[in-house]
This record gives structure tokens, C-alpha cells and sequence, in this order.
């Protein structure tokens, strides 16, 4: 008895195509708010099927790749909080602060 070649299947994706905001969020590391105030001003292309609001992946991607990039002039401001730190402030939770001795 010959074994009977089996048809072919369409194989679905693991992953879905179309995102809602929940996801689209979890998968670009950022609130869902960030995810709907960006559709909300046109800056992220978005779908509606019915009552959901689908984000193709290549959609979310382009927005993503369209984010200014974190340079050391942007964040300049780390470093220039930092100078102006004093030693006290550095090691905020030290008991050794004169505020927290004098308060006991």
C-alpha cells in the first residue's frame, strides 16, 4: 500500500499581522497612550475593524524608524544634572544626611 501524498496547507503566520493598541504598544516598549496619541495626530497610520483599531506591524515599524534619535547633545541634560548634584544629594538614601539626623 502506497502512502497518499497529502495537500497542501496555508500555513498561517505565528504572528498576527494587525496589532491593537495593548499590542502594539507591548511590542514597541511604550505606553498604550503613547501608541493612541500618536494615531490621534496622524503620526501613526491606524485601521478600524468595527469597534478595533488595527496597526499593521510595517506601519508601527516606519513610525518607530521615524523617532529622533537619542543623541549626547539631547541628553545633555543627565550629565549637566548630574554636575550640579552635591555629595549629599548623590547618596540620597545615606542616613548620614544631616536632614534625616536632625528630623530624628
Amino acid at each position: 500500500m502506497k502512502a497518499m501524498a497529502r495537500p497542501a496547507q496555508n500555513v498561517l503566520p505565528t504572528e498576527p499581522r494587525g496589532l491593537r493598541t495593548h499590542e502594539a504598544a507591548k511590542y514597541a516598549g511604550v505606553s498604550h497612550w503613547f501608541i493612541r496619541n500618536a494615531i490621534w495626530t496622524g503620526k501613526l497610520r491606524a485601521r478600524r475593524a468595527g469597534k478595533v483599531i488595527i496597526i499593521l506591524r510595517e506601519d508601527l515599524d516606519l513610525f518607530l524608524d521615524s523617532l529622533p534619535m537619542v543623541t549626547p547633545s539631547t541628553a545633555g541634560w543627565v550629565s549637566a544634572r548630574e554636575r550640579k548634584r552635591s555629595p549629599l544629594e548623590a547618596d540620597a538614601f545615606s542616613p548620614k544626611r544631616p536632614e534625616v539626623c536632625a528630623a530624628a
